[in-house]
């Protein structure tokens, strides 16, 4: 995905300067200069908003994802406007991200697009909920730290997806609250 982008500002700047070499504005240099800045404005604009989204969806989350990102997906847990897709980019190393769902089919997230709306921590672990803007989906994303079962704090009648850490009492555990 970033290397479409990039390719897009080199071919764009191209294209510009080259119009403006050939043209007849006396101020070349500084029309070149302004152009080429509002370029890298308009690309920097695209990685906060993916221009995508107005031409490309996606009939899985794990398509969305294959497009926008790179690790190994772990699971994928879906929700009625979006879906949450935990992956890994090592070993031991997960991350997570929310693909909102339209009538069209899934899109990019855009830069803002995830929010934590509450969080906790205790001596047994922490918790953030998270939610898409816009999307009525709340999923949480914890840690326990010392083996409990993540079931006894999370009420939801969703699944709980757990990943044991190395260590045998530290577990990562996502869920979708049900609304």
């Amino acid at each position: 995905m970033e290397i479409w982008r990039l390719l897009l500002c080199f071919a764009l700047c191209f294209l510009v300067l080259r119009r403006i070499r050939r043209s007849r504005i006396k101020r070349k240099r500084a029309v070149s200069v302004i152009s080429v800045l509002l370029i890298l404005c308009l690309i920097s604009l695209t990685a906060v908003f993916p221009v995508e989204n107005l031409f490309v969806h996606f009939e899985t989350p794990e398509s969305a994802f294959r497009y926008a990102s790179s690790g190994a997906i772990v699971n994928t847990i879906p929700g009625r406007d979006s879906c949450l897709v935990v992956y890994s980019t090592g070993e031991s190393t997960y991350h997570e991200t929310i693909f909102p769902i339209t009538e069209l089919g899934y899109q990019l997230p855009n830069f803002y697009g995830v929010k934590t709306v509450s969080s906790g921590t205790s001596e047994h672990g922490s918790f953030d909920v998270l939610q898409y803007s816009g999307s009525n989906d709340r999923y949480v994303r914890g840690v326990s730290y010392s083996g409990d079962d993540p079931a006894e704090a999370v009420v939801s009648s969703d699944p709980i997806f757990t990943i044991p850490a190395g260590d045998g009492k530290t577990t990562l555990y996502y869920t979708l609250l049900s609304p």
